[in-house]
């Protein structure tokens, strides 16, 4: 869908390379579809040049239907995270509290712990603050903290941030991450490697 999902394959590419072979080496390349509103157009006009094409997007905003049904009914392929969720739902709700811990280490190697730790009070309209979010990593913390990585001043929607934190934080304990994220992953490196269908 967009630079974070790029980064998102692109680093978990880097970290599964120690044993698999990397998906560029077989020739699948990674495009920026430019959002939930332009993804399927751009992925339809790949597959009309005869690609066999895929689409990784959030569920928190969804693509025209009837785009989607063609694309579909084309070959096409949607990865989509569950029900209502953008990837930053996802990450902090799946992965254990150790792999939250790192991650926002990540953030404040990106942008600072200031910065992070105003985004966490803002986001919650000043009832928490990071510490009090680490200390307790309970949903509704994890929900805070995924909002506040969405905001205007975003955590991880860029290609190399979003690619550092699959291949340092991701990659390595995504085999302790809920299952519906490992499958999901699975299922997308299992479609890069079918060149059969």
């Amino acid at each position: 869908e967009g630079a974070s999902e790029v980064g998102l394959i692109r680093g978990l590419d880097q970290f599964r390379v120690q044993k698999n072979v990397s998906i560029a080496a077989i020739g699948i390349a990674l495009v920026d579809g430019g959002g939930v509103s332009k993804v399927l157009g751009r992925a339809l006009a790949f597959q009309s040049l005869g690609y066999r094409t895929a689409v990784l997007r959030d569920d928190d905003a969804h693509p025209d239907p009837h785009e989607e049904g063609n694309f579909h009914k084309n070959g096409g392929k949607s990865f989509v995270w569950r029900k209502g969720n953008a990837l930053e739902d996802e990450i902090f709700e799946a992965f254990a509290d150790t792999s939250i811990r790192h991650l926002l280490e990540k953030a404040e190697k990106f942008h600072g712990k200031d910065e992070i730790n105003e985004h966490v009070k803002s986001a919650s309209s000043g009832a928490c603050d990071l510490p009090e979010c680490i200390l307790t990593l309970s949903l509704k913390n994890r929900k805070l903290l995924s909002k506040a990585s969405k905001g205007r001043a975003s955590w991880f929607k860029s290609v190399s941030f979003m690619e550092e934190v699959a291949r340092d934080v991701l990659g390595p304990d995504l085999e302790k991450a809920e299952l519906s994220f490992q499958n999901t992953i699975e299922s997308i490196f299992c479609w890069t490697h079918d060149s059969g269908r």
